[in-house]
């Protein structure tokens, strides 16, 4: 847990939910809030409301306006910080430092959050659907139930994340990094992960209906379970990965490469060794443009 004071953890945050208020807005409402934290009668709820003018966008010179703020580089000195349940829907966070944060159960729906590091944070049963975290690095971070429906976390490095039962239903991961990350139970349907990296990922029983892996790397991925009907995997690598009991109706396969030790279901094995050809020693793709079809399936 950071040991920096309140004052300086509400400073940062009102900078990046209210980039645009005026210094003196931000300063009321800062001691305003550090009042309720303490407990103070003065501010209960009614009054907290009543300070939300002061975070309105001000005409003073030298405040950044809304289509000035990708020239002004500011980043929250927020490492171990405890956010936990904080309500931060649609916060500025660009380049913030969360690195070991505490955000489970937090709102962070639509928050701008590019280039944001919070490796190693805690963000279980965090909302961030709608929220962008483009480049983000959340590098061994726990998401386990999370929720980022249609989030952006293009070129983002998850790097053995944790994200167990996450839900990312349309969210768009295209050049993400997720070596080594713990995908079971997850939701992602329709999601995008195109040229994503899931080697050694773990994904079993992972819900991937209509997911774009379009040369996507599963190299020695567990997707045994896995549901990847109506999935697009053209091109992708499938070197020993575990398809085990993997549910694969109407998935495209074509130009898809796999090796010797693939595990495909027992089922569509000879299949899909029919619609292949080796195109080195143990080493094959698949050349059949067709879906697959799983008729045996269910």
């Amino acid at each position: 847990m950071s040991s920096r004071p309140l004052s300086n953890i509400l400073h940062d945050l009102l900078v990046q939910t209210a980039p645009t208020a005026s210094p003196t807005g931000r300063g009321n409402v800062q001691r305003a809030l550090e009042g309720a934290a303490e407990g103070d009668e003065r501010f209960g709820e009614d009054r907290m409301q009543d300070l939300a003018p002061a975070l309105e966008p001000s005409d003073a010179p030298g405040v950044p306006r809304p289509d000035d703020l990708s020239l002004t580089p500011i980043a929250a000195e927020l490492e171990g910080a405890d956010l936990a349940g904080a309500n931060l829907r649609c916060a500025y966070l660009p380049r913030a430092r969360l690195a070991r944060a505490n955000l489970t159960g937090a709102n962070l729906r639509r928050a701008q959050m590019q280039q944001a590091n919070l490796d190693r944070a805690d963000v279980a049963d965090t909302l961030l659907s709608d929220a962008r975290l483009t480049a983000a690095s959340l590098i061994d971070a726990n998401l386990t139930r999370a929720t980022l429906l249609a989030t952006e976390l293009d070129g983002a490095d998850l790097t053995r994340a944790t994200l167990h039962r996450a839900h990312l239903d349309n969210a768009q991961l295209p050049g993400a990094r997720l070596s080594g990350a713990d995908l079971t139970g997850a939701a992602l349907r329709s999601t995008i992960l195109n040229h994503a990296d899931l080697s050694h990922a773990v994904l079993r029983n992972a819900g991937l209906e209509g997911a774009h892996l379009y040369r996507a790397d599963l190299s020695r991925a567990d997707l045994s379970g896995a549901v990847l009907d109506h999935a697009n995997l053209w091109e992708a690598r499938l070197s020993g990965a575990n398809l085990a009991e993997a549910s694969l109706q109407r998935t495209r396969l074509a130009r898809c490469y796999w090796t010797s030790d693939t595990r495909w279901p027992a089922r569509l094995r000879d299949d899909i060794a029919a619609r292949s050809v080796e195109i080195a020693p143990g080493y094959f793709q698949v050349m059949s443009a067709e879906d697959l079809a799983d008729v045996t399936a269910g």
